[in-house]
């Protein structure tokens, strides 16, 4: 069989991550962008310790850590791109190492073989697809690969014996992807001689990370269902939002008012929440008067029924200066957040409304949160300068003028 060419295995990662890279920004910039929507990486010692203190804590911590890159759409398709490169490169160290020593001294592979490499990659950004499998599965998948590339590799004996090791802390930094371990001993059964120790091993290695399961279900808040899944690999939870909601919302954030109404004459929008950013375009592009734009305000609680949803009614109020409502909606999608998760964009808003009502102290402390983030710290000082001397706001041009809106308006009671 002929060997795989030094120079397709160089070739082959490159365009692999030329490909993810297009498919995530042209093809679904509005997917990256939304997984930044509802977590809020925060640089303290203690939001450390509480993802360390839940099994998989690791993974999850790393995959928060990137997640907050994701509020640029070029930035997060490099990462995804990135991580399916590593993925494809670690798949291939492993399958290299599949075949034990004694079976075959020949480390060169067909390009069959090779090809399957790709597969984890391949399968892995297709589930990402799905806004409920978060970025914490891919990268449990990677920590598990570097665990097996590093495992002994010619005896036996001492890998299985470092396995078990890995099988019990692994679990707890990486969570149950490290099932993995135990089955990648399979391969010894290959050689005769090592059969039945490695039936007895395997079994035994899945006993010892079943009975770590079910221990940690004494300091985790989570049934057995959802700890044998992982606690943050796939949220069964909470409705995030249509396809469609992720691409006006993405319009909405760049502020692309000809792009939302060019869309909106090709098909017409089905989520009320879209057909209310459509309306909000129509306004800024001079069709509608601000009248008619009002008269559209209505059935907001019936338009706020995702967590994207949530965010665009709540930029929406706060582009008609309905403080109160773009509050409440910013509420809404905080809490809407799977997991105990926080959104860095509602916290935003949460602070944004609380100053320009007159809520200095509520402002203060969303703005403290906020102050330990990267993206939003800048952001954070700058309103806690205005926070801390009220005196100032009416002099600021936004927003001087949305506290002068809601001192003049009526209240609006959320119905």
């Amino acid at each position: 069989m002929k060997r795989v060419r030094a120079d397709i295995r160089m070739v082959a990662p490159v365009l692999l991550g030329i490909v993810v890279f297009g498919f995530w920004s042209m093809l679904k910039p509005h997917w990256v962008i939304e997984r930044e929507l509802l977590q809020m990486f925060r640089w303290t010692g203690d939001y450390f310790v509480g993802r360390m203190m839940m099994p998989g804590g690791l993974a999850r911590y790393v995959a928060d850590f990137l997640s907050q890159l994701f509020i640029s759409v070029r930035l997060g398709a490099f990462l995804l791109a990135l991580m399916a490169v590593l993925s494809q490169g670690l798949s291939w160290i492993v399958l290299r190492r599949m075949r034990p020593q004694r079976a075959s001294s020949s480390s060169a592979f067909t390009a069959r073989t090779y090809a399957l490499s790709f597969v984890p990659t391949l399968v892995f950004n297709f589930l990402l697809c799905d806004m409920r499998v978060q970025l914490t599965l891919f990268v449990a998948f990677l920590m598990t690969l570097v665990c097996l590339a590093l495992l002994p590799r010619r005896r036996p004996s001492a890998s299985l014996a470092v396995s078990a090791v890995v099988v019990v802390i692994g679990y707890w930094l990486i969570g149950p992807m490290v099932l993995l371990v135990p089955l990648y001993h399979l391969r010894w059964l290959t050689v005769h001689q090592q059969q039945l120790k490695t039936v007895v091993s395997v079994i035994a290695l899945i006993l010892l990370l079943t009975v770590c399961m079910f221990c940690s279900l004494r300091v985790t808040p989570y049934p057995l269902r959802i700890v044998a899944q992982g606690i943050d690999y796939v949220w069964n939870t909470g409705k995030i939002g249509t396809d469609e909601e992720m691409q006006y919302d993405l319009l909405l954030r760049e502020a692309d008012w000809k792009s939302i109404l060019q869309k909106a004459s090709q098909q017409p929008p089905h989520s009320a929440a879209s057909r209310h950013i459509v309306q909000l375009a129509a306004w800024y592009q001079g069709q509608i008067s601000q009248q008619q734009l009002a008269e559209t305000f209505s059935n907001v609680r019936e338009s706020i029924n995702s967590s994207v949803a949530a965010g665009m009614m709540s930029d929406f109020c706060m582009h008609l200066g309905v403080l109160n409502i773009a509050q409440r909606a910013a509420f809404e999608l905080n809490e809407s957040a799977v997991n105990y998760n926080k959104s860095a964009r509602a916290m935003k808003r949460l602070a944004e409304t609380a100053l320009c009502t007159g809520q200095y102290e509520v402002a203060l402390k969303y703005v403290a949160l906020l102050e330990q983030t990267l993206f939003y710290r800048s952001w954070a000082h700058d309103l806690r300068d205005l926070a801390e001397h009220p005196d100032r706001l009416k002099a600021h041009k936004k927003y001087g003028m949305y506290q002068k809106v809601y001192a003049e308006a009526t209240d609006h009671i959320f119905i």
